[in-house]
C-alpha cells in the first residue's frame, strides 16, 4: 500500500483496441491485487472465437484485448493525463520531475520515481544514463505491421483460424513469414479485427528500414507492397 502516481502523457482515451498475447504467469499475480478472480478476468478481457465463443488460449497463453487489459489495470489507481516529462532533477536535499501540461510547465517532488516508458524511455535520457547500462540491440530483421477490420459476411476462407489459439495462422513463403492473429470480434456490428505480419531476415541494403520510426510511416507503406509483390501469389487468406 505504497501512495502512488502516474503521469502518462496520452489522453484518457482507450487506445490499443489489438490484440496481445499474455502468459499465464504473467497475469494470475496480478488477480489479487485486481480483487477479480480468474473467470471474471478472462470474461472481461479475452478474446473470443466468433463462432464457438471459444478463448484464443492453450494451457500456457491466453491473448486478450489490449484496450480492455488497460482498463481493468487502470482501475481505481491515480493517473495524471496528458503530462509529458521534460526535466528531472536530482539534489542532495530535493527530487523533481517536471512535466509539459498544455503550455505550462507543472513540477512534482517525489521520493522515488520509477520509469516505465519504454525502449526510447524519456526518463533513461534525462537521467543520462550509460548507454552501457541500457545496450539495446536491434534484432537483424525486418517487421511490417498492420491492421484491418474485416466485415463478418466477407471474410476470405480461413481467417477464422487466427481465433483458435494464441499464435494466429502462419505461411513462409521464400525468406519471408507471414502472420495473422486475432485482435477482437464485435458481434454487435459483425465485424472481425485482425492483426498482420511479415517479417524476413535483413539483407546489406536494409540498414534505413532497420532504423525506420513513425515520421517514416508513409515510404513504409511503400516499402510493405513491395515486399508483398515479390511474394507472388499466396494462399488464402493472406492473398
Amino acid at each position: 500500500n505504497i501512495p502512488a502516481v502516474i503521469y502518462e502523457r496520452s489522453t484518457s482515451d482507450l487506445r490499443n483496441n489489438y490484440g496481445i498475447t499474455l502468459h499465464n504467469s504473467t497475469y494470475r499475480p496480478l488477480l489479487e491485487s485486481l480483487e477479480i478472480n480468474e473467470d471474471e478476468f478472462k470474461r472481461q478481457i479475452a478474446i473470443h472465437h466468433p463462432e464457438t465463443h471459444e478463448l484464443v488460449s492453450d494451457d500456457r497463453r491466453l491473448r486478450v484485448n489490449r484496450a480492455a487489459l488497460t482498463r481493468v489495470l487502470r482501475k481505481d489507481l491515480d493517473i495524471q493525463w496528458e503530462h509529458k516529462l521534460s526535466d528531472i532533477s536530482a539534489s542532495a536535499s530535493s527530487r523533481s520531475a517536471v512535466f509539459k501540461v498544455g503550455n505550462k510547465d507543472e513540477t512534482r517532488d517525489y521520493s522515488l520515481l520509477i520509469g516505465t516508458d519504454g525502449a526510447h524511455s524519456a526518463t533513461r535520457s534525462l537521467l543520462n544514463l550509460p548507454t552501457s547500462v541500457f545496450d539495446l540491440k536491434v534484432l537483424p530483421y525486418i517487421v511490417f505491421n498492420g491492421k484491418r477490420r474485416i466485415p463478418y459476411s466477407n471474410l476470405p476462407p480461413g481467417l477464422l483460424d487466427c481465433f483458435t489459439n494464441p499464435d494466429g495462422i502462419t505461411h513462409a513463403q521464400g525468406h519471408a513469414l507471414l502472420t495473422i492473429k486475432a485482435d477482437f470480434w464485435d458481434p454487435e456490428k459483425q465485424v472481425v479485427a485482425v492483426s498482420y505480419t511479415l517479417s524476413r531476415a535483413a539483407g546489406e541494403k536494409d540498414q534505413p528500414l532497420l532504423d525506420r520510426n513513425i515520421r517514416d510511416s508513409e515510404s513504409l507503406a511503400k516499402h510493405f507492397i513491395e515486399e508483398v509483390a515479390v511474394l507472388g501469389q499466396t494462399p488464402e487468406p493472406f492473398r
